[in-house]
């Protein structure tokens, strides 16, 4: 009976960490792709903030 428990509750193991490996791959590839659109996102505001500043302090210096 004992070892009757122990397969079952092996199989059942090895099913919960087959589950979870799928999904512990696709949130790693969610994250990573996160990341790479927080890393534009942060590019486009800096180039952004750039060229408003340049284009509200430049014609003050032309007066």
């Amino acid at each position: 009976m004992i070892s009757y428990c122990r397969e079952t509750l092996r199989n059942l193991d090895d099913k919960v960490d087959q589950l979870c490996a799928t999904y512990v791959e696709f949130f790693n590839k969610c994250m990573n792709f996160l990341g790479a659109v927080l890393v534009y996102f942060v590019y486009v505001i800096t180039v952004f903030i750039t060229v408003t500043t340049f284009a509200i302090i430049v014609p003050y210096e032309q007066m």
